[in-house]
């Protein structure tokens, strides 16, 4: 029964269901399972040695036949890869989006109110700060969705090279001569450009 998966009518039925099951990475677990499934529902047909055992009208049910009647009983296929692909989608942690929101906005409430009592400008430079860090919140958040909805397997071969990559940029930022800015006693930060420094 090993070779079930083999058959081109199983083959066939199986590559129907897991079409309409967008999270690929699913498709493998599902094929084998549902193969599993067929080959219960064939065995039941057969006897125990591989042999033709009785249907109840007197008439010798072959392999063949056993495998078609399983796949009939399984169901239609389009019914069940729609049905897996709902237990298979993704879902969405709302209450870790919100939480992401409301640490976001006491952030940059705290940081508008600090910059607005610091500030010479007063609430001019208070409010082109917090638009300026509205812009790269906003940035980060659309970063974390792709993130969030990116398989993050697909990234492991690339574990070496990004491993390396932040080991360089922590690097760097204690050599000035390649970017390297020291705020508050901090080597933290990395010069890109005139105005802007990114923070390692």
């Amino acid at each position: 029964m090993n070779d079930i998966r083999n058959r081109e009518d199983v083959r066939r039925y199986l590559d129907e269901i897991c079409g309409l099951v967008r999270a690929r990475e699913k498709h493998d677990e599902i094929r084998r399972e549902l193969a599993s499934h067929l080959e219960d529902l064939v065995a039941d047909k057969l006897d125990s040695l591989g042999e033709a055992v009785e249907d109840g009208t007197d008439r010798r049910v072959s392999k063949d036949e056993a495998v078609r009647e399983a796949i009939r009983q399984m169901g239609d296929a389009r019914l069940i890869g729609k049905r897996l692909n709902r237990v298979h989608k993704p879902k969405t942690d709302w209450s870790l989006v919100a939480l992401s929101a409301v640490l976001i906005g006491i952030g940059l409430f705290a940081m508008y109110t600090v910059q607005g009592a610091f500030e010479p400008g007063g609430v001019y430079d208070s409010v082109r700060f917090l638009m300026n860090k509205i812009v790269f919140s906003a940035l980060g958040l659309a970063a974390m969705a792709a993130l969030y909805f990116l398989d993050y397997r697909k990234l492991r071969s690339l574990v070496w090279p990004l491993y390396i990559t932040a080991a360089l940029l922590m690097l760097l930022t204690h050599f000035e001569t390649f970017g390297g800015s020291v705020i508050n006693g901090a080597h933290t930060w990395i010069r890109i450009a005139c105005q802007h420094q990114l923070k390692i």
